[in-house]
């Protein structure tokens, strides 16, 4: 953190399962044009969630962990404790921190887009989505209901999937649950009769009339079609790297997308009659569905079209910003007009106006001048053109790590103000996905049976969690030589106890292997008791086999014996 120019906390409240309210900070930094995400902690919102506390929880944390707010962006969802305008967490810090930016999650941003356009079409709003969700909880609520289901899908052979829950405050988790749906439409609507007629379920009754019709039908295969484009931009928002200048081409492809689909039936709904066939075959027959072609002209005026053009209108709503944001493009070699002169010379110029009338707005000290940075715009220009392996960097991360490699030092070192810009740039946090993953961690890690674990604890197994190394690549020796350092440890060992205290510079000497010395040896730091062991009565420590320690002579005369030998002999397969 000390070498960062420039960084972003993106921020995120919720609650424990001991009823506390915790506020999970992660940290984006930009290292020689490498983004990296890292877990920066947890803070109990004792006094309540209101923006008062989580300011004051914010900049207690930063004095305690050395982050410089003056020199940090923020990020988070669209709250209004964090985005209220006046009082909302990101106006109290940017009235202080001039040059802080607050970016709304672009994830959430496009979960608010399908939510909204969904809102404007009646039919999916009203019944659609109800209908969803009600059959998911018939089958999910009752272990016989969901049994009778599987086994209908073994009888007429689909696959044996278990519905999925459409959640009404994630509008994309529907794609799942569409394609569970329309892959056992046939199993459902025998289902949801069986329970119907034999067993006199009005419930089942109901859902048979709003799921068996070709109006419902052709929703779930034109969703089919939509939602796969909606998830593939939300996981482009997902990824950990990701950066503005990136984000408005994966907008632009995700709406081209859109029209073809408006101009054009998609893969699924255009093979609906092949789809209405294979359900008559399973007993399944739909009413009216005997003009499909005529009915699909309906269905494109009164759904599709009117739900296509109110996804396109939020998007462009929900984000505004992105003719700012975008104008980072100046870093992306692999746009420039290299071939005309003309036009590169012209390149970059209103993009980089816009950035330097950002980062040295009123009330900030001049982050940049901007006069070196026009002149170093063009000798970064000159330079890509002359230069075929800059124009390799696919993105602005790509070109400023391209920068500081040995063999372009020199180029960099002429561009000290644009580099600065670029490192303001990139460090703007894009997503807030990464404490919603906190989140899920901490679920994991404080349940229902550890529910007194503290904050101070909680915080480093998340972090081990989150940024800590693969459990096959972690040095269990070195860990236990660690252990050992600390303080005074016993471990029983056949009829005896050995305390082992080592300091550092005998843990120095036993390397990355565990230590357990064989004599006292004043020299080394080491001293060891073998005084019978007195064992509690009830509970045991377990004794270490003497087989299973295979020792070996180290560098300073006294026994090493191996962590990881012993834990392949005795752990159980």
């Amino acid at each position: 953190m000390e070498n960062a120019v420039f960084m972003s906390i993106v921020a995120d409240e919720s609650t424990d399962v001991s009823n506390i309210s915790q506020l999970v900070i992660h940290l984006r930094l930009v290292r020689d044009g490498d983004v990296q995400v890292r877990f920066g902690g947890i803070v109990p919102l004792t006094e309540g969630c209101s923006a008062n506390n989580i300011v004051r929880a914010i900049k207690d944390w930063a004095e305690d962990t050395g982050v410089d707010l003056a020199k940090c962006h923020m990020g988070s969802d669209g709250a209004s404790t964090f985005a209220g305008r006046i009082n909302g967490v990101a106006a109290q810090l940017q009235r202080e921190y001039p040059l802080m930016r607050w970016i709304h999650c672009v994830a959430h941003r496009e979960a608010l887009a399908a939510a909204d356009a969904i809102a404007t079409v009646p039919y999916l709003k009203e019944t659609f989505e109800p209908t969803l969700a009600g059959v998911y909880r018939f089958f999910n609520n009752s272990p016989v209901r969901e049994a009778g289901l599987h086994r209908i899908q073994a009888i007429i052979d689909e696959p044996s999937l278990k519905l999925k829950e459409p959640s009404s405050v994630r509008w994309l988790s529907h794609d799942g649950a569409v394609s569970a749906f329309l892959a056992s439409y046939a199993s459902i609507v025998l289902a949801l009769e069986r329970e119907a007629t034999e067993r006199h379920d009005a419930a089942a009754a109901g859902w048979v009339k709003k799921v068996k019709t070709v109006k419902f039908f052709s929703s779930l295969l034109f969703l089919h079609d939509v939602l796969p484009v909606l998830v593939k931009l939300s996981k482009a928002f997902q990824q950990r790297a990701i950066n503005f200048a990136s984000l408005e081409p994966a907008l632009s492809t995700t709406k081209a997308s859109l029209m073809d689909l408006r101009a054009a039936d998609g893969e699924t709904l255009s093979s609906i009659e092949d789809q209405v066939a294979s359900v008559r075959n399973n007993g399944v027959n739909l009413p009216r569905a005997d003009d499909l072609q005529g009915w699909l002209d309906i269905f494109r005026r009164s759904t599709i079209e009117p739900y296509i053009d109110a996804l396109l209108a939020a998007l462009e709503a929900r984000f505004p910003q992105l003719p700012f944001l975008s104008a980072l493009s100046i870093f992306q070699p692999n746009i420039m007009p290299i071939e005309d002169t003309e036009k590169l010379a012209h390149h970059g110029r209103q993009e980089l106006a816009t950035l330097l009338n950002i980062v040295n707005s009123e009330g900030a000290d001049q982050f940049v001048d901007a006069t070196e940075a026009r002149r170093e715009l063009r000798h970064m220009k000159s330079a890509v053109k002359v230069t075929p392996a800059l124009r390799s960097a696919s993105s602005a991360s790509d070109f400023i790590a391209l920068l500081c490699k040995p063999e372009h030092a020199d180029l960099k070192a002429s561009l000290p103000e644009l580099m600065r810009l670029a490192d303001w740039g990139l460090a703007l946090p894009v997503a807030s996905v990464e404490c919603e993953r906190d989140f899920s961690k901490m679920k994991l890690i404080k349940t229902p049976l550890r529910n007194r674990l503290g904050n101070v604890n909680l915080s480093r197994l998340i972090r081990v969690s989150v940024d800590g190394p693969s459990i096959r690549t972690f040095e269990f020796d070195e860990a236990l030589a660690l252990w050992h350092q600390r303080r005074s440890r016993r471990l029983h060992a056949g009829s005896s106890t050995r305390a082992v205290t080592t300091s550092s510079a005998s843990t120095t000497a036993m390397g990355a292997s565990s230590a357990v010395p064989s004599k006292s040896t004043a020299a080394e730091g080491v001293s060891i008791s073998t005084t019978p062991a007195r064992l509690p009565a009830t509970r045991p420590p377990r004794a270490l086999p003497a087989s299973s320690l295979s020792t070996t002579t180290g560098t300073a005369g006294y026994r090493q014996t191996s962590v990881s030998a012993f834990f392949k002999k005795t752990s159980k397969p």
